[in-house]
């Protein structure tokens, strides 16, 4: 029988092997919609509570939609195994408009809700990022 898949983590399970990320910050994600994800700051991390924040995130109930929601990403986030790259993640924890983190599998657009604990981390690590 088939089973009703409930979480991001069961569709692609790979995001559990997560052993490094990079959290890219946009400078002006509002800015001009053809440039603004070119300019950002970013923080390269192993640390494994912050891997395991977003992965309890993504290991949520997810919300499918054929298109991106209307309102642009604050950032993205890179997810690693071994150097090599397994996934990248959209977050916004602008949450009177925008309040997700999502990633895209098959062409379709799988939003997750973020937890408060996923909103301290990225706040947090922002203190750290600097310029590429």
């Amino acid at each position: 029988s088939n089973s009703v898949v409930k979480s991001g983590i069961e569709l692609e399970p790979i995001l559990k092997s997560t052993d490094s990320l990079e959290i890219l910050y946009y400078d002006n994600p509002d800015g001009d919609s053809l440039r603004y994800a070119r300019f950002y700051k970013y923080v390269a991390s192993k640390d494994s509570n912050l891997i395991n924040t977003i992965l309890s995130n993504l290991g949520q109930n997810f919300e499918t939609r054929n298109e991106p929601m209307k309102c642009r990403s604050e950032g993205k986030i890179y997810l690693y195994k071994k150097l090599d790259p397994i996934k990248t993640v959209y977050f916004s924890t602008r949450c009177d408009t925008c309040c997700y983190l999502y990633f895209i599998k098959d062409g379709a657009f799988l939003y997750f809700p973020i937890s408060d604990s996923m909103k301290r981390s990225l706040k947090e690590n922002k203190v750290n990022s600097k310029k590429p």
